[in-house]
């Protein structure tokens, strides 16, 4: 191809780049000069190669004569595309080879000839695991039975807002997330959700997320997308009223948060309660109900200490005897130094952790031997040094945090597939991109630079993670300096920024600029609530995630983003994607999550690159082509109006699903009954390890002839039609089944568990059971299956225990 040698130039621009961070860091004031320039280079060079190998690639798969023809000749409009693409080729190496000429002769820089790879690394959550699931909250432990007390203390039987109120780094969130998963708290109430609250709160999206945690079911949630915010704050008001909750409002700014969120939260006096963390005291004073405020300090010299070691000093590291004694003299010291911040102490302990050497940990002891004593100086400081050990492909998955949603949860896979559409992530041949990836965010967690919010009890790896706002403040000023995104508030952030650096990275918040296309090299847009955006000029973009956003333009311009790789949509409206996302011919990950879709078209399934598609809801979709989609491992689809879907589309998804046999997760969860037969075989299956079916009717046969796939270690089950068999009897051949959840409102059997397969079968580690109509449960030689409170809610329910424990 006419461009390879221009790949083999983009190789050593990368490998420049690297240099040029390393001697940027060591404080080479000319490496820093050329930074800007290689990275404009290599951005350049990556253009070119997109829009030649998009014309190969367009003209390899043009189908009949025409095909033929395109395939031994090129068309006008190929001819001018790669005439262009000659142009800038010798242009851009000429800018290349005067950037490497110049470095070389002034001794800025050293050139490798070959490509400098990283070592490949393995997913390293088992390790991370063991200390995130036995994290202690050290020097809090009265703070969280005083707080536990007044959250259970029935006495008071009023609804009461419990506040936690803490300088940011201290820990708040944290201890509000121990309480709210504390056995003890949980065998309490019956309804619970926790959400965050950020500075520019959209109080839709929070009514929302509240409801789909307390609520329980995303069939209930679906409705809310049609609903206004009156309406849905009625019907979570309605459904709380039922029910002794506990809500969690994490991260409060200001003042009228709780005057305009109170009205969903019923007094039914049942001794429901809302805890709410903050750091503004008059936040917490606010709330006009009965308030609890609990002030949190920082650590004493002792406390601090024994977090710094639990972090450096883990229990699974060997560390020489003397070494270690030298290490504990500078740590104290260390420690001491952190001021009680337990945020600085995680991310000091945890990059030490990674450097367990005399002389880096005396560096770090003279680094921090300053006469400022402002503590968020010494926590800027702490990111800094983490953030310098990072290898070089590391420190851009972590600036990239600067793009992501502010003080929310985010998913795994919002992470990890927007790395990887952005090539953030090195190519290895062991293993694949999705578990480098993972393997990089657990780096990350490891580092404390993001917080676990939820993992697999299935595997261990992580599920959504936040990122504390002193490090992504701190991720979006480093971003913003290298000039590796930008962040716009306002009009005025994003108009002075575009006119002194180039950025290839926009962030937009509330913020509408008709202006933004004419930014013809910008690579990525993450947008959140936007009144309306237009696409048509930005020619390279390659990832796009929009919130709460007026897509109308989309269906019009989307044809011209033919180097799109990567699609987000999360509670955006105006939504359609028109035949011509098939041109799209690049694009690795679609995901409409709360966007209603009207319509699938064909198109999207000829697109081969395609490997994780998520549409939450949709309407109609044109059935998956297997032939064409060998690299997709992600298929979730939700349906409205399920029972109005013709039967040809279920009948050649089922057809289609017997072939995809490369699929690792695979969810179907319908509003009405999807019928049984579309998983007709599934037992070839061997990658599929997710499998989640919503309001399946008829599956007494399939579960009769137990054709799930064996290697199933998460299996969600939600029946609408009433089951005579015993589930697990059949379930229970399922040997690596970790986690089952189960909704089955009508259910005919006697007995949920079949203790001689469970013998030899083993069991899930975590089950969730959800059984409205069951009158008697038996269990026989496993009184442990259940946890007793969980044993205790079906007895109230009504529920006839019958426990044969021999």
């Amino acid at each position: 191809m006419r461009w390879g040698f221009l790949k083999d130039e983009l190789s050593r621009l990368q490998c420049f780049l690297k240099d040029a961070d390393a001697k940027t860091r060591a404080g080479n004031a000319s490496a820093t000069n050329w930074v800007q320039q290689i990275k404009d280079a290599a951005y350049e060079a990556e253009n070119i190669i997109e829009v030649a190998g998009f014309a190969e690639e367009r003209k390899r798969i043009k189908k009949g004569f025409v095909g033929f023809i395109s395939r031994y000749a090129c068309f006008p409009r190929d001819l001018v595309t790669l005439r262009k693409a000659g142009i800038d080729i010798r242009r851009v190496r000429r800018k290349i080879q005067e950037i490497m000429t110049s470095a070389v002769t002034l001794g800025t820089l050293t050139i490798g000839t070959n490509a400098i790879t990283e070592p490949c690394r393995a997913p390293t959550n088992a390790v991370y695991k063991l200390i995130h699931d036995n994290d202690v909250i050290i020097g809090f432990q009265d703070d969280l039975n005083r707080i536990g007390d007044k959250l259970k203390n029935m006495d008071n039987k009023q609804l009461t807002v419990v506040s936690i109120v803490a300088t940011g780094g201290v820990g708040k969130t944290t201890l509000a997330r121990k309480l709210y998963s504390s056995a003890v708290v949980t065998g309490h109430f019956n309804s619970f959700a926790f959400t965050s609250i950020s500075q520019k709160f959209d109080v839709s999206h929070i009514l929302k997320d509240i409801a789909q945690q307390a609520m329980g079911t995303k069939r209930e949630v679906e409705k809310f997308n049609t609903m206004g915010i009156d309406e849905i704050a009625r019907k979570l008001h309605d459904f709380l009223k039922g029910n002794r909750y506990l809500i969690v409002l994490d991260d409060v700014w200001t003042t009228d948060t709780w005057d305009m969120l109170k009205k969903v939260f019923p007094d039914a006096e049942n001794g429901s309660r809302v805890l709410l963390t903050t750091r503004n005291f008059q936040a917490a004073k606010q709330a006009d109900k009965l308030t609890f405020i609990h002030k949190l300090r920082h650590l004493n010299e002792e406390e601090s200490w024994r977090l710094f070691c639990q972090r450096a000093f883990p229990s699974y590291e060997t560390i020489d005897t003397a070494l270690r004694l030298e290490l504990e003299n500078l740590g104290k010291n260390l420690a001491k130094k952190c001021s009680g911040l337990p945020l600085a102490l995680v991310v000091l302990g945890a990059h030490l952790l990674k450097n367990l050497q005399l002389d880096m940990w005396m560096k770090m002891d003279s680094y921090m031997d300053w006469e400022i004593t402002e503590k968020w100086k010494i926590m800027q400081h702490i990111i800094a040094r983490s953030y310098d050990d990072m290898h070089h492909h590391l420190k851009s998955c972590f600036l990239y945090m600067a793009c992501l949603p502010e003080h929310n949860r985010i998913a795994d896979c919002a992470v990890t597939e927007s790395w990887i559409s952005e090539e953030l992530i090195p190519q290895t041949t062991r293993y694949s991109l999705e578990e480098t990836a993972q393997s990089y965010l657990d780096e990350l967690a490891q580092r404390s630079m993001v917080q676990i919010i939820n993992s697999s009890s299935a595997n261990g790896l992580i599920h959504a993670i936040k990122v504390h706002d002193i490090l992504q403040d701190w991720a979006v000023r480093k971003a913003q300096k290298e000039g590796f995104v930008i962040v716009c508030k306002n009009l005025g952030d994003l108009r002075a920024s575009l006119s002194t650096l180039t950025f290839y990275r926009t962030v937009l918040h509330s913020v509408c600029y008709d202006g933004i296309d004419q930014t013809q090299n910008t690579r990525t847009i993450y947008g959140f609530k936007l009144p309306s955006l237009t696409f048509r000029k930005l020619w390279f973009l390659r990832v796009l995630y929009l919130s709460n956003s007026n897509l109308e333009h989309f269906c019009n311009e989307v044809r011209h983003l033919v180097h799109l790789r990567y699609i987000a949509f999360d509670g955006c409206y105006n939504v359609v994607l028109p035949s011509s996302i098939g041109r799209l011919l690049n694009l690795g990950s679609i995901n409409l999550i709360d966007t209603d879709l009207p319509f699938i078209p064909a198109s999207l399934w000829d697109i081969a690159t395609l490997r994780h598609a998520r549409f939450w809801p949709v309407r109609k979709w044109s059935p998956v082509k297997a032939e064409k989609q060998k690299e997709l491992q992600t298929l979730s689809i939700s349906v409205i109006n399920a029972g109005k879907v013709d039967k040809y589309i279920w009948s050649d998804t089922q057809k289609s699903l017997m072939h995809m046999t490369q699929l690792t997760s695979l969810m179907l969860f319908g509003d009405h009954n999807i019928p049984a037969d579309i998983l007709t075989n599934l037992s070839n299956h061997h990658n599929l390890v997710r499998l989640y079916l919503g309001w399946v009717a008829g599956l007494n046969v399939f579960l009769r002839i137990s054709l799930f796939p064996l290697n199933l270690r998460t299996l969600v089950l939600h029946i609408r039609s009433p089951l005579q068999e015993d589930v697990l009897l059949h379930l229970s051949k399922l040997r690596n089944l970790v986690l089952l959840f189960l909704e089955i409102p009508e259910y005919g059997g006697r007995s949920l568990f079949s203790p001689c397969e469970m013998r030899e079968y083993g069991k899930p580690s975590r089950w969730a059971l959800n059984l409205p109509s069951l009158s008697e449960l038996v269990l026989e030689e496993m009184v442990n299956m259940l946890a007793k409170e969980k044993c205790e809610e079906l007895e109230k329910k009504g529920c006839k225990l019958i426990i044969n424990d021999s």
